[in-house]
């Protein structure tokens, strides 16, 4: 098929105008049924296809969404292969298309790269990805400008589909308690109590507290350095320091991810500990992260879920831009250790 062929030239050869091409394509309008019928019949005969793009603007509707991630945070931004796919299923059942890219998150604060955004991605809406903390004026700057936009893993209140992080943390620590652990740490990226800290982190750690005050024990965090010049160096030794070091150390730990279960599982090699005997051992990780050698116990992130949550609520958004919609929280899934083992 060719691109060239226009509805003018279709026009231009059938001595017809233009508008009456366009209606006989479309089906809509009034003519005769043998002039739609020559139309269609040209149309078919040079290749003639449709610019829908063209349509699609006219209509003020691209049928796509964006996904948006910021390049502030790489180690968290990752946009996981199980959201990216469970978005674009999502959406091309209703027959939209999908498109992603990453920008600087301080680039969503300022006007001139929020001023014809969509017209740009050829969306109608954007989703945005674990931005955090570092762009606070974008959630107004969007509105301001008429972006409908959702918030995946960023900690917003409104507009936001989020991991229920806080309930998972809680429900994992209860989990290690009644296996028998009497003293479960929290070993997690960064400190809390920073403005610049992960919503995951403040969350999750919020849950870890509430439960340990249920059992009635004390609370064990560890954080670790997010800037560390020789991160593994610098985990290992405050594992082996503060966690697994004399005394009443833990007999338990929750991880933030996988790959900190990993160091907690050198470190726990390093001191002649048995996992799970002498120390149990569990992670937050999406479904199929637990690459450890040994049995683990898991707090899975169901990514796909987030995906078609994000997909459902901005399809809310678009119909009606103006109304604050609620966060939705996706529930966390506790996989026993004896289910879970690494490949």
């Amino acid at each position: 098929m060719s691109a060239t062929v226009t509805q003018q030239e279709l026009a231009r050869r059938l001595g017809v105008t233009q508008m009456t091409v366009s209606r006989a394509l479309t089906g809509k309008g009034r003519m005769s049924e043998a002039t739609r019928q020559r139309v269609i019949a040209l149309a078919a005969e040079l290749g003639y296809r449709p610019n829908g793009m063209a349509r699609r603007v006219q209509e003020g509707r691209y049928r796509g969404m964006a996904l948006l991630g910021s390049t502030v945070r790489p180690s968290y931004n990752i946009m996981e292969q199980e959201l990216w796919m469970a978005i674009h299923d999502a959406l091309a059942t209703e027959g939209w298309h999908l498109t992603a890219s990453y920008m600087d998150a301080s680039k969503l604060d300022q006007p001139a790269e929020i001023a014809g955004l969509l017209d740009r991605l050829l969306a109608d809406a954007v989703m945005v990805h674990d931005v955090g903390p570092r762009s606070p004026e974008a959630a107004p700057m969007l509105a301001r400008h008429r972006v409908p936009a959702v918030w995946l893993n960023s900690g917003r209140e409104s507009d936001a589909v989020d991991f229920a992080d806080a309930q998972g943390a809680e429900d994992a620590t209860l989990y290690l308690l009644r296996a028998g652990y009497r003293r479960p740490a929290l070993l997690l990226n960064g400190d809390p109590a920073e403005s610049t800290a992960h919503c995951s982190t403040v969350n999750r750690a919020l849950g870890y507290r509430k439960a340990c005050q249920k059992a009635g024990i004390p609370p064990r965090l560890v954080f670790l350095p997010m800037d560390a010049p020789d991160r593994q160096r610098a985990q290992q030794f405050l594992l082996a320091r503060r966690l697994i070091g004399e005394g009443q150390r833990p007999d338990a730990v929750l991880c933030y991810a996988a790959m900190t279960a990993y160091h907690v599982r050198l470190a726990a090699a390093e001191q002649g500990l048995r996992i799970p005997d002498e120390l149990g051992l569990m992670t937050f990780a999406k479904p199929g992260d637990a690459f450890l050698d040994i049995p683990i116990s898991v707090c899975e992130l169901d990514y796909a879920n987030l995906g078609r949550e994000a997909v459902r609520l901005a399809l809310a958004k678009i119909a009606d831009p103006a109304t604050p919609l609620p966060q939705t929280l996706v529930p966390l899934k506790i996989v026993p250790r004896a289910t879970t083992r690494a490949c």
